[in-house]
């Protein structure tokens, strides 16, 4: 063989620019979790009917060796990302996966590993939503903020209004039917 090789990592972790970190941990194993919530309902038959699902956050851990000549420095950059705010790329055989952060990094410190710790990274992915606002449109019965035609409403008009409105309500009717109001 002549020439040169090239080893490539296929499990990294990168920063957003893609520069890869922890490069002197040597990754062991991933586990890619991709879960969902199933939205169970309980019948009147005994029996269950499911309708939705919610597609929770995906977690990766991934186990690294973080050998005796770097472990120190290796493990510093590795709380320093995880003390930190940004996200990172986490890249398995299967896909790059962006948007992770770092939940946990328990690490394992055991004379049968001889002189390297054991470490895994725990990620999970942060999902952003944008949220926006809109004005109310005024309401029919109340303005300036729950005034009433102007006026401030005192306590006894707003407990006869809201007196008023659970009386018109279908379950008064049926107690008062029934003699529970008597």
């Amino acid at each position: 063989m002549s020439g040169t090789q090239s080893v490539a990592d296929t499990v990294a972790v990168f920063d957003n620019s893609f520069n890869q970190l922890f490069a002197a941990a040597r990754p062991i194993n991933a586990d890619v979790t991709p879960t969902a919530k199933v939205m169970k309902h309980p019948l009147e038959s005994g029996g269950s009917i499911v309708d939705n699902r919610i597609i929770e956050p995906l977690k990766i851990d991934v186990n690294f060796v973080l050998t005796p000549e770097t472990f120190v420095d290796t493990y510093n950059e590795i709380n320093q990302v995880f003390l930190g705010s940004d996200t990172v790329q986490v890249q398995t055989k299967t896909g790059l996966y962006p948007n992770m952060l770092i939940a946990s990094m328990p690490h394992k410190e055991d004379v049968s590993h001889f002189d390297t710790i054991m470490i895994t990274l725990k990620f999970e992915e942060a999902k952003f939503v944008s949220s926006s606002t809109s004005a109310l449109p005024p309401s029919a019965t109340t303005s300036n903020g729950g005034n009433l035609n102007g006026q401030t409403a005192s306590a006894t008009e707003t407990s006869q209004a809201n007196d008023k409105a659970a009386n018109s309500s279908t379950a008064y009717s049926i107690g008062k039917y029934f003699g529970a109001f008597n």
